[in-house]
């Protein structure tokens, strides 16, 4: 006789894959037969097929049943989605080493899209993590029937291995339960390692500041032909070059800096190779000591006699009793000394005598001064070549002359002209300088008009000599230079040459580090490893690809304890125990549970509880 069963053991439904009910066994000595009845309310709907018509898509019908087959194998049996995720995070990589590579050491400038590359390098680190655990959820999962599959173990560990599928807590308890001799440990660490895998990629680049060269450039002349009118006796210079003359002779500056050179520096701060130019250059002595005062009337002095003040070259200036101030300046008087024989081919000579009264106090409206001093000085202002060492700072340009040539060739049909030795310039400088004859005749020709003449307090017969007096007797020597400077620039500036140079500016520019990519590619590498381990270990123990399927447990739960299985191979509820996920899945669309509850109302204690087949 049958024995009774309960009323969720009575529930039977067919095998998997069988199109017809078995027929229950009639055997009645045999506890493992069971009864079979029809679940109530709930009626078999038959499907009829549908015949051809005029639609045509009974024809469609199998290729579509194959291509559902073949898509819920792909999904659901297969190993396909593990290892497309692992092809996915390892061009998610690649995309992200292409990227660095291309703009490894590039200006950070050029980056022209509104989202900033740590932006990117997060989205692209964040597909790879998401993509790895797929394919660790799925081994972990799998590795948990593995570990039951092997041997005899208990039943806690199963709650283990299904925590640590889901995260790294729980692949940190897998990893304290289990120790590190299991595959399953390197899962969890690959688990917990990829917690750190965005922070690792973003640490790949960093923005660095670094020092960038571009082309810069000064101005220097090779040859001078700047004149202006012609007359039949006189070249006069250009408009420009007598201007710069006089500002110079007036400058208010101690000395005239180069401060006019109009460098082309487009950082403020560039540097320039040695290079050569012609310039000016003037040289003073103070040859007070050979004045030679006489006097009519004694006691003597300036201020007091009359006679004579003169120079061993015959200039000379009178001396008429008071304390005026007096200036003679001439270029045809000659020099006084032997120490300019060098410069005897030089733009002009210059001698001059000054009687200078110095203003020593102004009280109450009424000036003192001083008794006057004479002075006494030989100048040259000669045609050169110098170098210079030349640099930009903060938009400020500063020059040092290293060496300075002088023009010393010239005759009245033929250029002034040198050729100095190759020193410390650059390889291919051309080492010969020239001022044209009109060029050089012309600024001669000023430069003698200019310094000679007379003047006082009252009037002057020329701007130069005027210049020399304001600005004191005792800088002569200073005004005569800021006059060479003056020349030498505009020399310069009128030219059009441009000796080349470096500017230097900062710029933020993309370093990548590329050892932080390490962990990533370690992590793709273990998880490929793992993966085909744990699939070869399924096929070794011929276990279904279950993996983290949490219908396999609701199908199957404890042998051995409850219903037992029937003599045709199926538990009460209908399945066989190495049914594929996509099987699982079947069932459990057509498996009816409730949940199962004891006790005396809503407020009395339960006893037992859980899911139980639906009657």
């Amino acid at each position: 006789m049958t024995p009774k069963l309960s009323s969720y053991e009575s529930v039977y439904l067919p095998d998997i894959g069988s199109k017809d009910l078995p027929t229950p066994s009639s055997t009645n000595d045999s506890i493992d037969s069971i009864s079979t009845k029809k679940v109530p309310n709930v009626p078999i709907v038959q499907v009829p097929e549908l015949k051809h018509g005029f639609s045509g898509r009974s024809i469609f019908r199998p290729w579509l049943r194959n291509l559902k087959r073949c898509w819920i194998w792909f999904i659901a049996d297969s190993w396909a989605l593990e290892c497309i995720s692992i092809v996915v995070a390892s061009l998610a990589l690649g995309i992200i080493g292409i990227g660095l590579a291309v703009y490894r050491e590039r200006p950070a400038v050029d980056w022209h899209s509104s989202i900033t590359p740590h932006s990117l390098l997060s989205v692209l680190a964040t597909i790879l993590r998401n993509f790895l655990s797929l394919p660790i959820a799925s081994c972990l999962g799998q590795l948990k029937w593995i570990w039951y599959g092997q041997r005899q173990r208990t039943l806690w560990r199963f709650q283990i291995f299904d925590a640590a599928s889901r995260g790294p807590w729980g692949a940190l308890m897998l990893l304290w339960s289990i120790g590190f001799s299991h595959l399953a440990s390197i899962a969890c660490f690959i688990t917990v390692f990829a917690l750190a895998n965005d922070a690792f990629i973003q640490q790949t680049i960093v923005y660095q500041p670094r020092p960038v060269n571009s082309n810069a450039a000064i101005p220097f002349s090779q040859f001078h032909n700047e004149f202006g009118r012609i007359s039949a006796s006189v070249v006069g210079i250009s408009q420009s070059l007598e201007s710069a003359v006089l500002e110079g002779a007036f400058a208010i500056k101690p000395t005239l800096s180069s401060d006019i050179i109009q460098a082309q520096c487009s950082t403020g701060d560039c540097t320039y190779p040695e290079f050569a130019s012609l310039a000016a250059r003037s040289r003073c002595v103070d040859i007070s000591a050979l004045i030679n005062e006489t006097c009519a009337t004694s006691p003597a002095g300036a201020h007091n006699c009359t006679g004579s003040i003169s120079l061993p070259n015959g200039l000379n200036l009178p001396i008429t009793g008071n304390a005026e101030d007096y200036i003679t300046v001439s270029t045809t008087a000659g020099l006084n000394t032997n120490n300019f024989d060098q410069y005897q081919k030089s733009l002009a000579n210059i001698s001059m005598l000054i009687y200078d009264t110095e203003v020593t106090d102004i009280e109450d409206g009424d000036t003192e001064y001083t008794p006057g001093r004479l002075y006494a000085y030989d100048c040259v202002i000669s045609a050169s070549v110098n170098t210079y060492q030349s640099q930009v700072r903060l938009g400020q340009v500063t020059e040092n002359i290293t060496n300075s040539y002088i023009l010393n060739t010239a005759s009245e049909t033929a250029p002034w002209e040198v050729t100095i030795p190759q020193g410390s310039l650059q390889p291919n400088t051309n080492l010969t300088f020239s001022i044209s004859h009109r060029a050089g005749q012309a600024l001669s020709q000023y430069l003698t008009k200019q310094l000679n003449g007379t003047g006082n307090s009252d009037a002057f017969s020329a701007d130069l000599v005027q210049a020399l007096f304001l600005n004191g007797a005792k800088n002569v020597g200073r005004t005569m230079e800021n006059i060479a400077t003056a020349i030498t620039n505009n020399m310069r500036l009128t030219s059009g040459q441009m000796a080349t140079g470096t500017a230097t500016s900062l710029e933020s520019y993309i370093r990548v580090r590329w050892k932080w990519l390490l962990l990533p590619m370690c992590l793709i590498l273990l998880t490929a490893i793992v993966l085909g381990l744990t699939m070869w270990q399924t096929h070794v123990l011929g276990l279904p690809n279950w993996r983290g399927n949490a219908l396999a447990t609701m199908a199957h739960g404890l042998q051995g304890y409850g219903a037992r299985p029937s003599r045709e191979g199926q538990s009460f509820l209908g399945v066989r125990g190495d049914e594929k996920t996509s099987e699982l899945e079947e069932w459990a669309g057509r498996m009816g549970v409730r949940l199962r509850w004891w006790g005396w109302g809503r407020k009395g204690s339960v006893v037992d509880y859980g899911l139980v087949p639906a009657v």
